[in-house]
């Protein structure tokens, strides 16, 4: 699929950053507004038309959704004669959550943060009427100063539902439990996503791990998971039950909006975790003290003792 190409209309290609199942994605010049740029390349066959013209619908809405914790879409090239489509994004080039989640669990107060913005994110996505659908730790991108950033904006999904359920079975773990049921989507289902996501900043895994896509399935739609409070018992309740909240199976029983979740997360933040960390950077702070005090004193003794005649 890899295209031969030097150019593409104003982009020249420079280098290939990643490639998936049904796409690669390349660095690009684009010489009219000198900027670098991501080239999404998308194959495509005869059994995903349907599913190509709903992602065309899709990427033009999302080019019109802009926001700064998004990644943003700046234009698409179809090809209709060899089955490729062309997405063209902002060039983003930090760590992936997933990579982050390479490394184990995060700590208390990187995940809420994280969590939080982008729970803010989805206000603001929610507000223009569009679900995200897609949230995992492959689309969640973080920069340097720890700022999170969404991509494949109302792009991924549909390209995964265009394809054989083997490929669709690599996010079950990240499917609310209305998406593998085929039914109605509203933002609640996005809540489910940030619950599933969070559940595993904290603990270092997915709350749905069975080996089998048919007991993965069972997971998401019927099995409760283990409380993050169990598996992690230095985590607040109060934010153990937030995640319970959020993975609720039945949508009426989530928060209703994401502008709650941010809110509460906030809370979390503000009353448990600052006065917890303050506490551990006062203790800290005494016992370096402490130290230097007893140094202090030792060497004053040692000092008086090489006086004495």
């Amino acid at each position: 699929m890899s295209p031969r190409l030097e150019s593409i209309g104003p982009y020249r290609l420079e280098g290939r950053i990643r490639a998936g199942l049904a796409s690669e994605v390349f660095r690009a010049w684009d010489g009219r507004l000198g900027r670098w740029a991501a080239i999404k390349f998308i194959s495509w066959d005869s059994t995903t038309k349907g599913a190509r013209e709903r992602f065309r619908r899709e990427a033009r809405a999302a080019a019109r959704v802009s926001h700064p914790a998004i990644v943003q879409v700046y234009d698409l090239i179809e090809l209709a004669d060899n089955d490729v489509d062309v997405v063209v994004t902002e060039l983003f080039e930090g760590r992936s959550l997933a990579e982050f989640l390479e490394e184990g669990p995060l700590n208390l107060s990187t995940a809420v943060s994280f969590a939080r913005q982008i729970a803010e994110v989805l206000v603001h996505v929610h507000q223009v009427g569009v679900i995200y659908r897609d949230l995992r730790p492959e689309n969640i991108l973080v920069t340097r100063e720890g700022r999170v950033k969404l991509t494949d904006f109302g792009l991924a999904t549909l390209v995964e539902l265009g394809r054989d359920t083997g490929q669709l079975s690599l996010s079950i773990s990240y499917s609310s439990p209305e998406q593998i049921l085929g039914q109605p989507l509203d933002v609640r289902s996005d809540l489910f996503l940030l619950g599933a996501l969070l559940y595993e900043m904290l603990t270092g895994s997915s709350p749905f791990t069975s080996s089998s896509l048919v007991n993965r399935v069972r997971d998401v739609l019927n099995d409760r998971q283990v409380s993050v409070r169990k598996r992690v018992p230095q985590v607040p309740q109060e934010l153990s039950d937030l995640v319970d909240h959020l993975l609720e199976k039945d949508p009426s029983r989530r928060p209703v909006s994401a502008e709650n979740v941010a809110k509460a997360l906030k809370e979390i933040s503000e009353t448990l975790l600052l006065p917890q960390l303050r506490v551990q950077r006062r203790d800290g702070m005494g016992a370096r003290l402490s130290s230097l005090a007893r140094e202090s004193i030792e060497a004053i003794a040692s000092l008086k003792a090489r006086r004495k005649p």
